[in-house]
């Protein structure tokens, strides 16, 4: 198919996005839109992904004439008119638009570029050597490396047609340095490079607040995963931070934050796995069999007592057995705090000194919370 000629730009613009479309097309965007080419575009980055059960759904609901900028194949546009709805003008391979429009793409944009196409290689093929990446992620302008981290935005929506992913992009290129970012099944996939390993939370509190802020309104959250310098790691990582994000949403145990770090839920994310590795080998998901026995007795205690004494021992044990830290986190007083924890030990007689004990409580008291709060039920 040969390229469509650029339009007049007499017409009102209006352009559908695809959550298929590359966000690293960001500028291109602005040019088809700048350049008034026609009433609605949809930009999709493959032939399998145009050939989505997804895209081809959507398809008849838009209106008026449509371009599609991808890179598909020439049998496209006629599997696509037989389609009753839109009237397709045609397919128009992005690299064709690039060499039409001749305006120059930033560096940024050519890193993120990059970034979309070996993403969806990735994606394709998960076992792509760690040499190999490599290579490739140091062709992308401003990556710094060795070490990357992801950071996945999901949303709460299947129609992904009203997201301002533009935007999102560009409040996300500056805040979060040296990133590379592009769309991946409707998601924001950054990948973010620096040069030393790090153990903390990566982001500062600041950056943390300012995307809790933008993501809240779009009722959309972020994971953000530790770092590697394993490139094959990469669909591992991708995978525990969105199960993280989506584990700590439903928790709901901090409503006003939609930023996610794995290492701040990854006990959680264990326990999931647990569960449902325990439903697929027992056929239940009962697992009362791992908790410590103490734990059990308290649990039943606070059901029928309707008292505390399992949330008191948990954050005794999380704030290292300081009573005074531990009566201001719960809003007790100190004394309140010691008499409960003299209860306990009437009740279970356990060990306070012990380490693995108190590695042992604090899981199975997780083990109870995860099926509170995220499982939305009791354990029998």
């Amino acid at each position: 198919m040969n390229p469509l000629p650029l339009l007049n730009s007499n017409s009102c613009i209006k352009y559908v996005r695809s959550p298929y479309y590359s966000l690293s097309d960001e500028n291109l965007f602005d040019r088809i839109c700048s350049s008034q080419l026609l009433d609605k575009l949809v930009y999709l980055g493959s032939e399998q992904e145009i050939l989505t059960p997804a895209f081809l759904g959507i398809l008849p609901n838009l209106k008026g004439k449509i371009l599609i900028l991808s890179n598909a194949s020439d049998s496209i546009p006629e599997l696509l008119t037989a389609i009753d709805g839109p009237d397709i003008i045609g397919v128009l391979s992005s690299d064709e638009f690039h060499l039409q429009s001749a305006i120059p793409k930033s560096s940024v944009s050519r890193g993120d570029d990059i970034f979309s196409r070996i993403w969806r290689d990735i994606m394709a093929h998960p076992n792509t050597s760690g040499f190999s990446l490599k290579k490739r992620f140091e062709s992308m302008p401003g990556f710094t490396g060795p070490m990357v981290r992801l950071a996945i935005t999901t949303f709460d929506t299947a129609d992904f047609t009203n997201i301002p992913y533009n935007e999102l992009i560009s409040k996300y290129h500056e805040l979060i340095s040296n990133s590379f970012i592009t769309v991946y099944e409707g998601e924001i996939i950054t990948l973010i490079s620096y040069d030393q390993e790090r153990f903390d939370y990566f982001f500062t509190q600041d950056v943390f607040d300012t995307l809790d802020s933008i993501l809240i309104p779009l009722g959309a959250r972020m994971g953000v995963s530790n770092g590697t310098d394993d490139y094959t790691h990469l669909p591992t990582l991708y995978t525990i931070a969105k199960d993280s994000a989506t584990l700590a949403y439903t928790m709901n145990v901090q409503p006003a934050k939609r930023v996610y770090h794995t290492e701040r839920f990854g006990m959680y994310l264990a326990i999931d796995s647990c569960y449902k590795q325990m439903l697929q080998t027992t056929g239940h998901g009962d697992m009362s069999a791992i908790m410590h026995p103490a734990v059990l007795a308290l649990y039943r205690h606070d059901k029928m007592k309707k008292d505390n004494l399992t949330e008191v021992l948990f954050h005794y044990y999380r704030n290292d057995r300081n009573l005074v830290k531990t009566a201001s986190y719960l809003y007790m007083h100190k004394n309140t705090v010691l008499n409960k924890l003299r209860k306990i030990n009437q009740l279970v007689k356990i060990d306070f000194d012990s380490n693995m004990i108190r590695e042992r409580i604090v899981f199975s008291i997780q083990i109870l919370y995860y099926y509170k709060l995220v499982l939305k039920k009791e354990l029998q």
